[in-house]
């Protein structure tokens, strides 16, 4: 979880057809459990599935993925190169936005952006990006 609050004591997974969910399929499994395979699904077809945790306060957050059923997936295209207008650029701050690559029929988890200043050596932000964004802004250069 992006937000701890205590042990996991339970997973949830969610999934349906991204179109379609008067067929909604839901499993809790232990805390132990990482891994789940499901099986029955429509050729070709994207689903919907989502996972939430929960601990002695509840169900938390739910994370979403989009999942296109293939046995044909390829690794993702890289994004376009930054695009920066002299507007987006501050004293220590620069928002940038890009075009996403092909996601190769893979869900895609997070973007990672890395920044050199005059040609020095390459600095990663620590902040995962969600991968449904386009435009980000890296603070305190």
């Amino acid at each position: 979880p992006q937000e701890p609050n205590g042990e996991i004591k339970a997973y949830r997974v969610n999934y349906h057809l991204l179109n379609d969910d008067s067929e909604n399929y839901t499993r809790e499994f232990l805390p132990t459990d990482r891994t789940y395979r499901a099986v029955g699904l429509e050729p070709m077809s994207y689903y919907q599935f989502s996972v939430t945790a929960k601990t002695a306060l509840g169900w938390g957050y739910t994370t979403k993925g989009l999942v296109y059923t293939t046995n044909n997936r390829e690794a993702p295209q890289p994004p376009s190169a930054p695009q920066i207008s002299p507007s987006q650029i501050q004293d220590r701050d620069l928002t940038f936005s890009w075009t996403p690559g092909s996601d190769g029929y893979a869900p895609l988890r997070y973007y990672t952006v890395h920044y050199s200043e005059s040609y020095g050596s390459w600095q990663m932000v620590t902040e995962r990006v969600d991968p449904t964004v386009t435009t980000y802004t890296v603070y305190n250069l």
